[in-house]
């Protein structure tokens, strides 16, 4: 390699593109377009984020248009202008020429990028306080995707001496990564993986095809997540044409008679060296090798999720996962969107092929809105927040089903202040797992399913923990009239076990002493809770019921020191032990005792 005929090439081009003033209308063209996609749109004011998530879903569509603009002159001038056949003759090899015309583009390209970059940073430090390695991590997707955008626009240059034909051929080569990305959206009906006939095949060809897409590959950058198979990804893309640009120049050098055996022996070294470079980054893509630059860590799960993620066992089938998620949220919503977005692609990310995970952009009266009712009973919550200081309703989409046999489970929303990686990662497992775990409900005066309504002869509703159990476990009734088996159940819960009677109270401690894992929640004073007994005062009956069996005094209590002996606990009956910081002021009104 000479690089003295290296530096000469890049000069020439880098210089040339500036000196002529088609160069820098299209660089201000490259800002302006990146500004209004960035900020002009209602939802960055909507979401009240300090981040560029608006202007990644529009930049590769802008680099459409921006891209062959550079490329379009890298050699088709040269061929229009006669200079090419100078510039061969030059004493060097292609590789020289090549990389010198590819470094001029890049660092064409990377000063219309800092330009970009300094203005949003500044619109964003005025509005706000952006997370300075999210931005970074953004914009660093930004530079790699023209670094694959550059190369393969180069080729379009070298096949033709038009100017006008050379930016359309940049446009049409670049394309295709670019619609890979919009394929699964032509199909709504992509939710049985076993689907025969031609839905099938592309419903698979849907999931295969977007990995390839640059959105896909730059999603991860924009999420603050730079990955190694990204890297790859670009890094491959330019390889590959720039090897191809080396050919295009060396047609020169193929004499008539050998000219159709000399191109089949370049074409087969190209697709060889795709294939090259697919293998990599497939094997990048599984390692999952990333780094979080945002500076709170927002987007990397906990390293007991990592582990269960790793250890998962799917039986050879990936875990599916739905997530209908509306395109437009309320701002107070939009943190716990943008959240669930996150964690469901680093979950991806770190899962691999154990995972597969659709977002669906969901509507209300969308097909995706009537898919999730019919397939999940997921349907749209209606939500009242303040918007410009009135109430409004909005009924948005953000639930979540996962599948992997036979017993789906079905997050219908996640509201604020969900726990969402806990959420997700504990529905990965239940569907995951061949058994469901047993928990019994230890039947006592809290009726946590439900006490009978006597005026309407009917059952109550079930405590909201019941309604939780049941999404991942085999929840059960435990009697403890009977000697509670400990074999049939794998964990006990006991909600105000002290509403007991004597034998009842026997038996519980009997199935504790056996080792039996065993929750317990004991409220001295459930005043939000009727029917149900503080510890220091007697059980409460029925009025009715009383008369009926012929009896009025309160039915007794089981000894709970019982239970305090055995936990080795010094439970003080008579006496309530608080503190007066309140993390609520607005609820400043209730005694220090709440």
């Amino acid at each position: 390699m000479n690089s003295n005929v290296l530096r000469a090439v890049f000069t020439r081009n880098f210089i040339s593109y500036f000196t002529n003033p088609t160069g820098y209308v299209f660089i201000c063209l490259f800002v302006w377009l990146s500004s209004l996609a960035a900020f002009w749109p209602e939802e960055f004011f909507i979401s009240n984020l300090a981040n560029l998530d608006q202007l990644n879903y529009y930049f590769p569509l802008i680099m459409l248009v921006f891209i062959p603009a550079i490329t379009m002159s890298i050699w088709a001038e040269e061929r229009r202008e006669g200079t090419d056949e100078l510039l061969l003759t030059v004493p060097s090899t292609d590789m020289d020429i090549v990389l010198g015309k590819y470094l001029a583009a890049v660092a064409i390209y990377t000063v219309s990028l800092l330009f970009s970059c300094v203005s949003s940073l500044i619109v964003l430090r005025t509005l706000g306080d952006p997370d300075v390695g999210l931005f970074m991590s953004t914009y660093l997707g930004y530079w790699l995707v023209g670094l694959g955008m550059l190369a393969i626009g180069m080729v379009a240059s070298f096949i033709t001496s038009n100017l006008t034909v050379a930016y359309v051929f940049g446009v049409l080569f670049n394309l295709p990564l670019i619609v890979l990305y919009y394929i699964y959206k032509t199909r709504l009906d992509i939710f049985d993986f076993g689907q025969a006939g031609n839905d099938g095949q592309t419903w698979i060809l849907s999931l295969t095809a977007r990995p390839w897409s640059i959105q896909q590959q730059l999603s991860d950058f924009a999420r603050g997540v730079p990955t190694l198979s990204g890297v790859v990804y670009f890094g491959g893309i330019v390889v590959v044409m720039l090897y191809l640009s080396m050919i295009l120049i060396g047609r020169r050098h193929w004499t008539g008679g050998s000219a159709f055996s000399t191109g089949l022996h370049y074409l087969i070294r190209v697709v060889s060296l795709a294939v090259v470079m697919l293998g990599i980054f497939t094997i990048t893509q599984r390692a999952s090798v990333h780094f979080d630059m945002t500076q709170e860590q927002l987007t990397s799960l906990s390293p007991h999720t990592v582990e269960l993620l790793n250890n998962l066992e799917t039986d050879k089938r990936p875990v599916r996962i739905d997530a209908f998620i509306s395109p437009e949220v309320p701002e107070a919503y939009v943190q716990t969107r943008l959240n669930l977005i996150n964690t469901l692609k680093e979950m991806q990310s770190i899962g691999g092929q154990k995972l597969d995970v659709v977002i669906h952009e969901t509507k209300r009266f969308g097909e995706e809105a009537t898919l999730a009712d019919e397939r999940f009973k997921i349907v749209a919550k209606k939500v009242t927040t303040d918007k410009r200081g009135a109430f409004t309703d909005d009924f948005i989409f953000l639930g979540v089903a996962f599948r992997c046999g036979l017993s789906p489970v079905t997050i219908p929303f996640f509201d604020r202040g969900t726990p969402i990686e806990y959420e997700l990662i504990r529905s990965i497992c239940t569907v995951a797992q061949q058994k469901r775990k047993t928990v019994g409900i230890l039947t006592t005066d809290a009726q946590l399913y439900g006490q009978f309504n006597m005026q309407t002869m009917s059952p109550g509703r079930n405590w909201p923990i019941i309604d939780e159990l049941e999404k991942q476990y085999e929840v059960v009734r435990v009697d403890p009239k009977q000697p509670i088996d400990t074999k049939k159940i794998d964990v006990l819960l006991a909600v105000q076990p002290s509403s007991l009677g004597p034998p009842e109270m026997d038996n519980f401690v009997a199935a504790i002493k056996t080792g039996l894992p065993t929750a317990i929640f004991e409220d001295p004073a459930p005043l939000l809770t009727p029917g149900v007994p503080p510890t220091s005062e007697p059980r409460q009956s029925d009025n009715r019921m009383a008369m009926m069996m012929g009896r009025q005094q309160s039915p007794p209590k089981g000894d709970i020191n019982k239970l305090w002996s055995l936990l080795d606990i010094d439970f003080a009956a008579d006496s309530i032990v608080w503190q007066k910081y309140n993390p609520y002021p607005k609820f400043s009104q209730f005694p220090d005792e709440f």
